[in-house]
């Protein structure tokens, strides 16, 4: 069983991912933005992967990637970024703190196979 922190500020998202990733055999914990995801890191939640949206109120995606990535305690944690918007624009963090990205609207079913690679390999970069 892996343990997935979902951040996204889109209540019924938040509510799919984690019908979807416990369906799954997942542990998924939820926040609604930034901010709320690294409370729960600093209450020593430690999961295998993020996955976050970039646009949110409080502490956007880009910056909670950030703040996660200039801990090394937190290195090893992989992260998928939710988006609408393309790789490489200015939301975004830099390319080598985050493993994979996955474009609003998504097929269920290919997030929970890419979940299933990065909780197994730290090393994969996805687009889906």
């Amino acid at each position: 069983m892996s343990r997935v922190l979902v951040i996204d500020d889109e209540p019924s998202l938040r509510m799919v991912l984690d019908l979807a990733l416990s369906g799954a055999g997942h542990e998924a914990v939820l926040a609604e933005n930034g901010l709320k995801g690294l409370e729960k890191l600093d209450e020593g939640y430690k999961p295998d992967l993020v996955l976050v949206d970039l646009k949110m109120p409080k502490l956007s995606g880009k910056d909670f990637v950030m703040k996660l990535r200039s801990n090394p305690n937190y290195n090893d944690i992989s992260v998928v970024i939710l988006s609408g918007a393309m790789p490489g624009l200015e939301d975004f963090p830099p390319n080598d703190t985050y493993q994979g990205v996955i474009s609003k609207p998504f097929d269920l079913n290919e997030l929970l196979k890419l979940t299933e690679s990065l909780c197994c390999t730290n090393d994969l970069l996805a687009v889906i």
